[in-house]
């Protein structure tokens, strides 16, 4: 949730032109698209969202600056001009993005399972009856190496490389079912992308059926009482099912996530992410991670390590009590470069600053899982279906007084803060406005 304000605050959807993509080799399809992505447009609340079927990914977020809030001029001053940012690191357009391989998976939905499988393998037991009784079946399944020894985000070609379905569909605001309606509550406008995974898709068993559907809508548009206010909601809906194959439907593991990396200063800004404020009031621990960021399956409080400790947009000091001083992200990665990385403060100082490492030196920030707390700890609010979505993680920019909120029914949120960007994936040639993308250029909430 972007925090926004302008009174043309009704949602809108329309599709854009399509994309001739000049070749498809390595993108998988589950319909014939002649070549083309498709493109959409969401509006409302002064917000726009513009999104494509390659990935079914988001490519550009549209938001205007609210650094005018407190001022004594009326909202309708026109000599006060509200600056509109794209807040979304990405591409200079669909082909630049299939060309590249996206190795870095600007904007788009990854899957079958996001982030990290260790030893690109896993194990599955499977239940099958038998004439008898039930019998268990236990499987290894091998799967693609793309992150040193382990399997990341799906594959080599997994779903953030692929080209999903696309339609216009009314989604109900209260229905939490995968494929809407118009039951509870109204309706608003909505992109629903689909796509089919076939048994063996990048190594996983069974075929699979998955939806991403985006809506954008007035914060308060959901609510009883039609409260309005200055913030958009976009909501984004996963949903997987597993299709019945000639032969026993396999069981299959399937971890979905959006993957973009959010920059409310701009997509472009010259200081990355660091003047950024990160919180996650909601959690109460995170997952340390080995040298290849394989969870260590410990679950550490943040009590006890005040580095990774954003309670209270600080890094430390707990999540409770008194205390208004909010760290900016440039003083927590110098915190995490000298504490977790064995940088001496002057070399932290200085990378971070130049956003640049030296020749040799490991690429070092957020990478981690944080758990949500529950037991009434973290923030909620009502989802889909009467549904309790809980805080994850807050980011906010102060200059322009912009700020995200992500919810979730997850049990946790990946926060990357886009530590191996290096200028390169994508370079500017391909990149939108020809950007450079740095390291800390952006924050992920996935």
């Amino acid at each position: 949730m972007a925090t926004i304000h302008n009174s043309d605050r009704l949602p809108r959807v329309e599709e854009l032109q399509a994309e001739k993509i000049s070749s498809s080799a390595g993108i998988t399809s589950s319909e014939s698209h002649d070549g083309r992505v498709r493109r959409f447009r969401l509006s409302a609340g002064g917000a726009t969202v513009e999104l494509c079927t390659l990935g079914a990914s988001i490519v550009r977020l549209l938001l205007p600056s609210h650094s005018h809030a407190g001022s004594d001029a009326p909202d309708d001053d026109p000599d006060i001009a509200e600056a509109v940012d794209d807040c979304v690191l990405g591409y200079a357009s669909p082909s630049e993005m299939m060309k590249s391989g996206n190795p870095t998976y600007l904007g788009v939905v990854v899957g079958r399972v996001a982030n990290r499988i260790q030893g690109g393998s896993f194990r599955l037991t499977q239940q099958k009856d038998g004439d008898d009784e039930a019998k268990l079946s236990a499987t290894r399944y091998e799967l693609d190496r793309n992150n040193g020894p382990n399997h990341l985000h799906g594959g080599i070609r997994g779903f953030g490389h692929s080209l999903w379905d696309a339609e216009i569909v009314d989604a109900s605001l209260r229905d939490g079912s995968c494929e809407g309606g118009s039951e509870g509550g109204g309706t608003v406008p909505a992109v629903r992308f689909a796509l089919i995974s076939e048994d063996g898709d990048q190594g996983y068993p069974g075929r699979v059926r998955v939806t991403a559907t985006y809506s954008l809508f007035p914060e308060g548009s959901a609510d009883a009482d039609g409260s309005t206010g200055n913030d958009a909601v976009l909501r984004l809906r996963l949903c997987a099912s597993l299709l019945s194959s000639s032969d026993d439907a396999l069981a299959s593991p399937v971890n979905l996530a959006q993957h973009s990396y959010f920059n409310l200063a701009g997509h472009s800004s010259p200081d990355g992410v660091l003047n950024h404020v990160l919180s996650t009031p909601g959690c109460d621990a995170f997952l340390p991670v080995d040298d290849t960021s394989i969870p260590t399956r410990e679950v550490k409080s943040l009590d006890d390590d005040p580095v990774m400790d954003f309670r209270r947009g600080q890094g430390g000091g707990g999540g409770g009590g008194g205390g208004r001083g909010r760290r900016l992200l440039r003083d927590a990665l110098v915190k995490y470069g000298t504490e977790k990385a064995g940088r001496t403060k002057e070399e932290a100082e200085e990378e971070v600053e130049k956003r640049q490492f030296p020749v040799g030196v490991e690429p070092y920030g957020i990478d981690h899982c944080y758990a949500i707390a529950g037991d009434g700890k973290s923030s909620v609010r009502r989802g889909e279906s009467g549904s309790s979505l809980r805080l994850a993680g807050r980011v906010e920019h102060p200059p322009s007084c912009r700020r995200m909120e992500v919810w979730t029914d997850a049990p946790g949120v990946q926060i990357y803060t886009a530590n191996y960007l290096d200028g390169k994936t994508p370079g500017p040639e391909a990149s939108k406005d020809g950007a450079i993308y740095r390291p800390w250029q952006g924050v992920c909430l996935e």
